[in-house]
């Protein structure tokens, strides 16, 4: 875990897992969880699912889930609308032969559904433009339409292509297409919208890179294009199965694919917050290439998604948007069809709605003092801007044969009781349906609103003002303390 401090123990037994957590008034230094960190991608040709056919009334139920994850008052999740399908898709209302590497027609529908989704829950959409040719008719084509039909008020800024980085695979340019070339198609493409009435620029989320290729220079990008920025996007996906990789359940529990994962991020985004630009994740889930069965779609992603989300807000990522599509393993929310209303809620999406109650009022990562016997039980405690506390326990300890022992021992005694919500699966880490947060589920949720009454376990604290509870082996515990 990034930034907090642990003691193991040596001489206790297996499935006699303690952890003790003293907390401090520290916190993470400039780090802020916002209230949309939790957000999604969809690609353009796969949105319409979501949105369904009638674009100036978008399907409630799914409105309902991105509504889940913020209050009235609060940010709404973003949209980030792109993926490969970018460099596939153009902007022709009038159904023109496609040209070569083209096999999606964008019209108005393709700009109404998202903004107008995004005016239903306060959130904001980023739209990915196709860097396919060398010459940037297409991304023009579509940034004029953006300023014709739904303005800029809803959106929060436009990719020039997805994952460039890796065009040189995917046929997109040569063979021996390089950083150079990529920064100089760049300038041509950023001229060119910069040049269009109504552009307000800085808009471009820039890089959307994939790779760490060492030769893909971020100070380099930055220092050329940073006066037309809005922010820095880098995709991550911690497991593949692209090219036959098989990934396993167990390998989504460890730290390689939370912690680790996110610290490759931290050069990136420690150059582009000394920049002055937010970062964001702008792509990304568990397993690449739509996912892997048995492991994304299970209990074990909400497992990892949570402490995935901590750990990159701990190294500054101001988002994180999650890839997904209608039938695809990874995927947080399911539809059968574009005029199917009932949503099929995965075990991604319970990890989000855990988090985003965790950042509705912008809180600060608590650097505790923790001694622990078992490193995968990982402690994450926030302070909220209304000085509200509350402590995250994620055990994902795979090999633990009893609940741990926990103890919480706030900067300052308290005498109330503290409120206690799991997350947890009925059926256990492979499960893909069975999973309740705080007693609430979407197992036959027709509306996208979560069906059961919210529960929680009050624990008062002991004569030295600590709150002791026990978190069984692969749940989550939050205990929110109380104000007094």
């Amino acid at each position: 875990m990034i930034g907090l401090v642990f003691v193991l123990f040596s001489t206790l037994c297996v499935g006699d897992d303690t952890v003790e957590v003293i907390l401090t008034s520290n916190t993470v230094p400039n780090i802020v969880i916002e209230e949309d960190f939790s957000s999604f991608s969809f690609e353009i040709s796969g949105f319409p699912v979501y949105a369904g056919a009638d674009v100036d009334n978008p399907k409630s139920s799914f409105i309902q889930l991105l509504n889940n994850l913020h209050d009235d008052n609060t940010k709404g999740p973003n949209l980030r609308i792109g993926g490969n399908s970018a460099d596939e898709s153009w902007w022709n209302p009038d159904h023109l032969p496609k040209p070569p590497g083209i096999t999606y027609d964008m019209t108005t529908y393709n700009l109404y559904a998202p903004v107008n989704v995004a005016k239903l829950t306060n959130g904001s959409v980023v739209f990915d433009l196709t860097m396919r040719e060398t010459e940037p008719t297409y991304a023009v084509n579509n940034v004029k339409a953006i300023i014709q039909y739904v303005g800029w008020d809803f959106v929060r800024g436009v990719e020039i292509g997805n994952e460039p980085d890796l065009f040189y695979e995917n046929g997109i340019r040569p063979k021996n297409y390089t950083f150079d070339d990529y920064e100089k198609d760049t300038a041509d493409y950023i001229k060119a919208i910069i040049a269009i009435p109504g552009y307000p620029n800085p808009k471009v989320q820039g890089c959307t890179f994939a790779s760490t290729n060492p030769s893909w220079l971020l100070s380099d990008y930055l220092k050329q294009f940073k006066s037309y920025l809005s922010s820095i996007s880098y995709h991550r996906y911690p497991l593949t199965h692209c090219s036959g990789h098989i990934p396993t359940l167990p390998e989504i529990l460890t730290d390689t694919t939370s912690a680790h994962a996110a610290e490759v991020m931290k050069p990136y985004a420690d150059q582009t917050i000394a920049a002055g630009l937010p970062f964001y994740i702008g792509e990304g889930n568990s397993v690449s290439c739509g996912g892997m069965l048995g492991v994304s779609n299970t209990f074990a992603a909400t497992l990892w998604s949570v402490d995935f989300l901590f750990n990159l807000a701990a190294i500054g990522v101001k988002g994180m948007n999650f890839h997904g599509g209608s039938g695809a393993a990874y995927t947080a929310i399911n539809y059968k069809a574009q005029t199917d209303t009932v949503p099929d809620v995965r075990p991604l999406y319970y990890g989000l709605w855990f988090f985003s109650q965790i950042a509705r009022n912008q809180p600060k990562i608590i650097v505790p003092q923790v001694t622990s016997s078992n490193t995968l039980i990982k402690v994450w405690p926030v302070v909220d801007k209304k000085g509200s506390t509350s402590v995250v326990i994620v055990h994902k300890d795979l090999q633990s044969t009893a609940p741990a022992n926990v103890s919480v021992k706030p900067t300052s005694r308290l005498t109330s009781t503290a409120d206690l919500y799991v997350l947890q699966s009925r059926d256990g880490v492979n499960a893909t349906y069975g999973i309740s947060f705080a007693g609430q589920t979407f197992d036959g949720s027709t509306n996208g609103r979560p069906v059961g009454q919210q529960i929680s376990t009050k624990i008062s604290p002991d004569a030295a003002g600590t709150y002791q509870f026990k978190v069984e082996k692969l749940s989550i515990a939050l205990l929110v303390l109380p104000t007094n």
